[in-house]
């Protein structure tokens, strides 16, 4: 079985988590995985180094010619494409060698936020899925409106699809990080949490205003890295805040829900500029559940569905900044956040990928 991804899968939960289980199951997983950012490790799974020095032309061949020769070598009775950008070559072997394709839809991809205003890209990418998704013996898709949303698209049947959410491994009595002493941060400040890559859309600029709002006892801390750093970072300044933002960059796997864990609230406001982020259900949703923080979220359908479903936070529309401002005060009492510890860690009893996996690991055989 080979599992391909353009990405570092050290530090991706999904497909490390997949890797794992599979492993686990007593699947041989061979993994084609990429980095293109100077950063540690980050696991045992060894990463190929790309580089976007000389344009994504080259970027993109580097990678084709990557998968395509490991592939041309070595043999396989099982087909995991990651992404849309292994689809196409994965697809080719598997069908040629009359193998089983799997497609893991983590994102609706003709739809990427990135590609907001790129008409020809995304043209080219629902071209490229279309002619290769009918191949896919299955699809696994994080969220039931992603399944419908590709049904539409193309015509599928319903049977093809798997639901795999974006759910971390379940952990009892997770250890804090001590945010607070590490970072310099006052013990009596709340501590505002946004895990994931930093892009556009991601609501960063909004948690920024809302320190602004607020005043000098609420910080924010960023776990991950990406191209929006450079620029949330100027808007920190500019409002006057960039003491109250703290930078983290990125953190291996198995630190991420203890980092969760020693923060106050845990920050999702994705906006809604693409159809791939109106149905977003991110796994850092999940992550600050598992941790027992109370979560802030957007108004975005699948996301308001389980944080108001299992009452583990607030739902608001981001781009009202009096309304994210209340809700940061509201959860900044101690009292609320207690109750929604307690609802928290129960969900997390069902929301973990254990049982999720435990649902769908029968198709991987």
């Amino acid at each position: 079985m080979v599992i391909s991804f353009l990405g570092n899968i050290n530090y991706d939960t999904r497909a490390k988590n997949l890797v794992n289980s599979l492993t686990e199951m007593g699947h041989e997983v061979s993994t084609i995985s990429f980095d293109w950012i100077e950063r540690p490790a980050g696991g045992n799974i060894k990463t190929i180094k790309l580089s976007k020095k000389w344009g994504s032309l080259f970027y993109y061949l580097k990678f084709l010619c990557v998968v395509t020769v490991k592939l041309i070598f070595n043999k396989y009775d099982f087909y995991i494409a990651s992404d849309i950008y292994n689809l196409p070559v994965l697809s080719f072997f598997a069908t040629f060698r009359g193998k089983i394709l799997f497609y893991d839809s983590r994102e609706l991809f003709r739809y990427l936020a990135g590609l907001s205003g790129r008409q020809k890209v995304q043209k080219f990418l629902a071209r490229l899925e279309s002619r290769y998704i009918t191949n896919c013996d299955k699809i696994v898709v994080t969220g039931e409106m992603d399944a419908e949303s590709l049904i539409e698209d193309y015509g599928l049947p319903k049977e093809k699809f798997i639901l795999l959410r974006n759910l971390p491994i379940h952990q009892e009595n997770i250890k804090p990080f001590d945010l607070r002493g590490y970072y310099k941060i006052p013990q009596d400040a709340t501590i505002l949490i946004y895990q994931g890559v930093v892009l556009r859309g991601r609501g960063l600029p909004i948690l920024v205003d809302t320190l602004a709002e607020i005043g000098g006892k609420t910080y924010l801390v960023i776990v991950g890295d990406g191209d929006f750093r450079g620029e949330t970072e100027q808007t920190a300044k500019e409002k006057g805040v960039s003491d109250r933002v703290i930078f983290t960059g990125s953190i291996p796997q198995e630190k991420i829900l203890s980092y969760a864990a020693g923060a106050d609230i845990g920050c999702a406001l994705i906006e809604n500029i693409s159809k791939s982020y109106y149905y977003a259900l991110p796994n850092k949703l999940f992550e600050y559940i598992a941790a027992g923080i109370p979560v802030l979220c957007s108004d975005l359908p699948q996301m308001k569905k389980v944080v108001e479903s299992y009452e583990v936070g607030r739902v608001v529309n981001p781009g009202n900044l009096g309304e994210v401002v209340v809700a940061v005060a509201e959860l900044s009492d101690p009292e609320v956040r207690a109750a929604i510890k307690e609802k928290a860690l129960a969900a997390a009893q069902e929301l973990n990928w254990d049982n999720e996996f435990q649902k769908v690991k029968g198709f991987f055989w």
